[in-house]
């Protein structure tokens, strides 16, 4: 696993907050809301709270479950911080967690932060935003093109901590020797398109260093928001 989290080139401080742990098979990324008072707060209690929740459960439990329940925790949690503290009242988060086991590979998301499948020099992304441009995707082109381009495209329907619940979706990959799962914020995908990802992805072996040149290529670009990325090698 190799994760790189900065702030940008125009952010004053970083927002996003990332987490791996290799031996337990863990990986979370979580990407504090703009505009929102103490985004940086809201992602590292979310972080912290999935992976206390993942490290503490026994073996052997059933591991789609597992997540559900951490982000649930993460989602109480939160909510429950923001309204203790009038400065971080409304504060939220994106997150997506990843747990690893034998040939099976489990996310949970929230938000728009994303989760893609590296395999046989092809991206997929194994997530979907929870934004109102994706909401409305099934309605045409037409409809998306209204609002691509401003503020309401970004509007998250989900976050961890707005509200009391949250809706956590959840998926399983049988994972095959090669692939490589990639988490990012949207300071990432903001900036360069899927294919743009893969062409960096594939140019070397994964290391370190490629998860450095996706965040150097975002700023290259202007790299406006924080940029996270978390690569898993399985």
């Amino acid at each position: 696993m190799f994760a790189v989290s900065d702030v940008g080139c125009v952010r004053e401080k970083n927002e996003d907050s990332v987490h791996i742990d290799p031996e337990r098979g863990l990986a979370v990324l979580a990407d504090g809301m703009g505009g929102h008072r103490a985004g940086d707060v809201a992602s590292r209690l979310a972080v912290e709270t999935i992976i206390n929740q993942l490290q503490q459960a026994a073996h052997g439990h059933d591991p789609q479950q597992l997540l559900q329940t951490a982000l649930t925790e993460a989602n109480r949690a939160v909510y429950q911080a923001s309204r203790e503290n009038a400065e971080q009242f409304g504060m939220g988060t994106t997150a997506v967690a990843v747990l690893v086991e034998q040939d099976r590979a489990h996310i949970a998301h929230v938000g728009d932060s994303r989760a893609y499948l590296l395999r046989d020099a092809k991206l997929l992304q194994k997530t979907e935003d929870h934004s109102y441009l994706a909401r409305i995707e099934h309605l045409g082109l037409e409809a998306q093109d209204l609002i691509q381009d401003s503020a309401m495209a970004k509007m998250l329907v989900r976050a961890i901590g707005i509200e009391a619940e949250v809706s956590i979706d959840r998926c399983e990959i049988a994972t095959e020797p090669g692939d490589c799962l990639l988490l990012c914020s949207d300071g990432l995908t903001d900036m360069l398109c899927d294919d743009e990802i893969l062409e960096i992805l594939t140019a070397s072996d994964i290391s370190d260093a490629t998860a450095a040149s996706l965040v150097h290529s975002a700023n290259r670009k202007g790299g406006p928001d924080n940029i996270s990325v978390i690569l898993i090698c399985v």
